[in-house]
């Protein structure tokens, strides 16, 4: 598994039409080892009680529903308004065509 993640530990650099934070000031290496003991937790909570705990958190601490959301996959835009996630963990958009799943792509906001 791949995944890509920003944080900004040092300062936030302002970026035209989105909303920037900072974390620090955070040494690199403290915050990569914090991060990696929270997936280990979330990773060994899976593996007893399957994905349900993590679709709860998720809901609790994601966009709310109806927030406008687009889903960037290569060169194309998809936007609708958030649903949640599925029950296998895809993102759920509804779309213009109506309800979509999404397993990748880039979220950004409309």
């Amino acid at each position: 598994v791949i995944f890509g993640i920003g944080v900004n530990l040092a300062h936030a650099p302002p970026v035209e039409g989105r909303a920037t934070a900072c974390l620090g000031p955070i040494p690199p290496e403290s915050f990569a080892w914090a991060l990696l003991e929270a997936l280990d937790k979330w990773l060994d909570r899976q593996a007893r009680e399957g994905f349900a705990p993590i679709r709860t958190a998720w809901m609790a601490a994601g966009p709310a529903p109806g927030t406008p959301l687009s889903v960037r996959q290569g060169d194309s835009f998809i936007r609708g308004r958030y649903e949640g996630l599925t029950e296998a963990g895809a993102l759920r958009l509804l779309t213009e065509d109506g309800p979509r799943s999404f397993h990748a792509g880039e979220l950004g906001e409309v």
